[in-house]
């Protein structure tokens, strides 16, 4: 006959099977001796994990939310109150200057110059985030950017000093701006890129540009225009570089080796042997290179309107009133653009989004072409406002397009050479709509220019980017 256990060991197992629930595994009950008391602790943090990993399992989305969600606040802020916003509030700047120097509006327009040079960077700022981090690059952005309009406040303030803070400034400035903050976005969002993207370009974007624009503009009539200055490097030192220190963070990548194949797509997978490995990049095929200009193009049809459109409506016989608030709506469109595109192109085929939103673009654009006095007020206004809705793509269309179709592995290069595209097209898009008017005598040629180009764009998207077969899952 077989001798009954110890009784402390009677005890032991009665507990155990106690604490047996639903297939979970056995978590002891807390014992007075210490080592038991740690054994229950790490039972119990290895099931919370295992149910933690099961759940993000079932919902990837809802885990792309929850780990990517301090880099996505951090972008927003970083990109909305960094060098872009010198920007965006340029405009505040040109008649205080004017009034101040007596020099011509020409002599102060140094922002096309600035843009243009930011967008040709791209390809270097990528090149910068791939050895040194987005978060590396984005920060030393900020500080150059911030002190060299500290400096502008500081020195005395002439026509060398102001084209030396527009050389420094377009070299530093394109480090802060949409390049390090939407490459760490890509890391940590694919299912939800659209979203996301649209919340910190179009949201950051549009919230600090809010918060700025009367705070800035108080300083310039109060202390005058240098003051603004040092308005833009507060806001760039108090808000974006904390958001860009803290919260920045590029997800870390498993040391995978990627194949690609002829299109230039790459096969995230199992890493062949080194006999058959292959790096193509996609700058070397036709179809991204045409996907680029395809984009491009969009911002060449819409972009002439930011500078054009209230010439446009005055010329057609337009009062100035009516005239200023269709401007103001084709701001409040533009962000709106921005917002709804980002929605729907993660629920959606993502093709379909900038097919519709540019047609419709393409109508509003012939509609403000024949558009004169007689035209109903509404008509002008939706024509505008459509118009309005494909510039509030032109941010996140080269983010999405580029991580969806070529894969976070190419990504940085893909992308900042789209963007590159996309930033020259908008720079020329002005001027050749002034050309157009000086040499036709009216906006109506412009018009019809702007509207073909947005219809090319469409074609171009999809015909070389609508192909499902090679998109990328993260």
């Amino acid at each position: 006959m077989v001798p009954p256990p110890p009784a402390h060991k009677r005890v032991r197992a009665a507990e155990a099977d106690a604490n047996r629930c639903d297939g979970w595994p056995t978590v002891p009950l807390a014992t007075g001796c210490p080592q038991d008391n740690l054994e229950l602790v790490n039972q119990g943090a290895t099931v919370s994990q295992t149910i933690d990993q099961q759940s993000s399992r079932h919902d990837p989305e809802l885990s792309e939310w929850r780990s990517g969600r301090r880099a996505l606040l951090g972008s927003s802020l970083g990109f909305g109150a960094g060098a872009g916003l010198f920007l965006l509030t340029f405009s505040l700047f040109v008649k205080p200057i004017k009034e101040a120097t007596g020099w011509s509006t020409t002599t102060i327009l140094i922002v096309p110059v600035v843009q243009l040079v930011w967008g040709l960077a791209f390809p270097v700022v990528g090149r910068l985030i791939t050895r040194f981090g987005a978060r590396s690059v984005a920060t030393f952005g900020v500080i150059a950017t911030a002190a060299l309009l500290i400096l502008v406040y500081l020195v005395p303030f002439n026509l060398a000093v102001y084209y030396g803070f527009a050389a420094l400034i377009s070299i530093v400035g394109s480090l802060a701006w949409h390049s390090p903050y939407v490459t760490a976005l890509s890391t940590w969002f694919h299912k939800n890129s659209g979203r996301a993207l649209s919340i910190a370009l179009s949201g950051g974007g549009a919230s600090m540009t809010i918060i700025a624009v009367p705070l800035v503009s108080s300083a310039i009539y109060s202390y005058g225009f240098k003051t603004g200055y040092l308005v833009l490097a507060a806001f760039m030192l108090l808000v974006a570089l904390p958001a860009t220190v803290f919260l920045v963070r590029q997800r870390p990548e498993p040391d995978t080796t990627v194949n690609v194949n002829a299109a230039g797509i790459d096969v995230e997978g199992p890493t062949p042997p080194k006999a058959v490995q292959q790096v193509v990049s996609p700058r070397r095929t036709f179809r991204f290179w045409a996907l680029a200009v395809s984009i491009g193009v969009a911002s060449l049809g819409a972009a002439g309107f930011v500078a054009n459109l209230a010439a446009i409506m005055l010329e057609a016989g337009l009062s100035v009133k009516l005239a200023t608030g269709t401007l103001s709506i084709f701001f409040v469109f533009t962000a709106i653009g921005g917002f709804v595109n980002g929605l729907l192109l993660d629920r959606v085929r993502p093709f379909l989004v900038p097919a519709v939103v540019l047609s419709f673009s393409a109508s509003g654009a012939f509609v403000i072409g024949f558009a004169n006095s007689s035209f109903p007020t509404a008509v002008v206004v939706l024509a505008a406002g459509l118009i309005g809705m494909c510039s509030g793509t032109q941010a996140e269309l080269p983010a999405f397009f580029m991580l969806r179709k070529y894969g976070r592995t190419h990504f940085r290069e893909t992308y900042n050479t789209t963007m590159m595209t996309v930033v020259v097209f908008a720079t020329c898009s002005p001027f050749i709509f002034g050309l157009i008017r000086d040499f036709t005598g009216s906006y109506f040629s412009a018009c019809m220019f702007s509207g073909s180009a947005l219809l090319l764009s469409v074609t171009g998207m999809v015909l070389f980017g609508r192909d499902r077969d090679h998109e990328i899952a993260a």
